[in-house]
């Protein structure tokens, strides 16, 4: 109800208890007087205005768009703003809006960009290991080719040795096989594999299709599978090694430590005080959360070492897809439709955005995909300042799914200036200023 009309329903009341006769009608006369002048007072005191959010400008409109025939597998952007992607075991390069080419059929879950060079791995079943082709980005013709080593293994029972791993670092491509060795890979034309050469290995090891490599500061390599990473040093000296106990979110390395999603937790350790044995970082089991020992993946896994673990702060929802540590060291997630900072095991801001999945730093700016403010809006691409402050909104051209979205099926990566998101099999790319 407004002020006026409470006023009106005040003098309303007064004036049907002075009807009453006698004293005490004589009394609610004056009582009437009163209401009246008070009512009068309250109906022309100016009424603040209603508090609004304030409007997100436009951002960036998307230089172009595409639908794949289904969700990739794999998705790289290179840097002339080529997206590769590998759909139902083949390679598709497309720019512009359009197909520029394919390449293959069968090839295995690895792709990796350096420079105007593609690389994908093929099976060999003559030699029962994969074969690396490396592509030219311009058009996709093939600039030569390297076949993994034997490991000696005669076995005809042998599992064949493939490709698990293969990532571009400040040497050029590093590649890790399924029997844990480490190559490194020359980028451009080969003669004799001569342009792969052994780089180390992890003894008694295997390495699976979904394993991961990333790099931080001091030549460090992050190696993430299942639910488990470990850093290493130059020489792939571990340096820590941790395990969920339930579930693995996104990492990332940088100056001021390892942060991690782990458990629900957001953690930040300090490798340096980490080495020892293997052991598990987060608060399990989370408050108000069913525990089975049974269904614990490290039971036995002892607490982080004295010193290692600077914080952690229990984030119930959290997305478990990449996140940002950002130079202030504070760690930016999304959670149950907002964007959020922990700084010091503490929330240093939150930004209700709608956000999904991956969290993305480029320059000054945050930025990620977006499911809607509103029940009915469409996804948007936004972006925050390091305070988390709002900058601009940019609705996509593309469909959600309708009821709601599964976050590691958004799509969130850049290379330089160039930007792409998009949910499931459909892509937007950006030029960010």
């Amino acid at each position: 109800m407004s002020l006026r009309a409470l006023a009106g329903s005040v003098v309303s009341i007064v004036l049907m208890g002075s009807a009453c006769g006698g004293e005490r009608g004589q009394a609610a006369d004056a009582v009437q007087a009163a209401a009246v002048a008070e009512a009068k007072a309250i109906a022309e005191a100016p009424v603040a205005a209603e508090a609004k959010p304030p409007t997100m400008q436009a951002g960036p409109q998307a230089q172009w768009t595409f639908t794949f025939a289904d969700e990739p597998s794999r998705l790289k952007l290179a840097g002339d703003g080529t997206v590769l992607a590998l759909v139902n075991h083949e390679l598709v390069a497309v720019r512009a809006g359009a197909i520029a080419w394919k390449f293959g059929a069968e090839l295995r879950q690895v792709l990796a960009v350096a420079g105007d060079v593609v690389v994908v791995a093929q099976g060999d079943p003559s030699m029962r290991r994969d074969r690396l082709v490396m592509l030219a980005l311009a058009d996709g013709h093939e600039l030569g080719a390297a076949i993994l080593p034997d490991d000696g293994e005669q076995d005809e029972f042998a599992e064949p040795i493939r490709a698990a791993i293969v990532e571009p670092d400040q040497d050029g491509l590093l590649v890790g096989d399924s029997v844990a060795r480490w190559f490194r890979l020359t980028p451009g034309r080969c003669v004799k594999n001569g342009c792969l050469r052994a780089a180390g290995r992890l003894p008694e090891e295997m390495f699976d299709t979904d394993a991961e490599l990333s790099f931080g500061p001091d030549n460090r390599r992050v190696l993430r599978e299942g639910r488990a990473v470990r850093v290493f040093d130059g020489e792939w000296q571990t340096l820590l090694s941790v395990r969920a106990h339930d579930s693995l979110g996104g990492s990332a390395l940088g100056p001021a430590g390892l942060a991690l999603v782990v458990d629900d937790d957001v953690v930040l350790l300090a490798p340096e005080a980490c080495e020892g044995p293997e052991f598990a970082p987060s608060g399990w089991p989370q408050p108000r959360r069913l525990y089975s020992r049974e269904l614990d993946e490290c039971p036995d896994c002892p607490g982080p070492p004295l010193g290692c673990r600077r914080w952690r702060s229990y984030q119930e929802g959290v997305h478990n897809e990449a996140l940002v540590l950002l130079p202030d060291k504070a760690v930016v997630v999304h959670v149950d439709g907002e964007t959020r900072a922990i700084r010091d095991g503490r929330q240093a801001w939150t930004t209700n955005t709608g956000g999904l999945g991956a969290v993305l730093q480029v320059g000054e700016r945050v930025l990620g995909f977006s499911g809607g403010l509103e029940e009915d809006d469409p996804p948007a691409l936004y972006a925050l300042d390091l305070a988390g402050r709002p900058q601009w909104r940019t609705p996509l051209a593309m469909k959600g799914p309708g009821s709601f979205f599964f976050t590691d099926d958004v799509l969130l990566m850049n290379a330089g200036a160039t930007l792409l998101t998009g949910y499931e099999a459909n892509i937007a790319v950006f030029a960010l200023q």
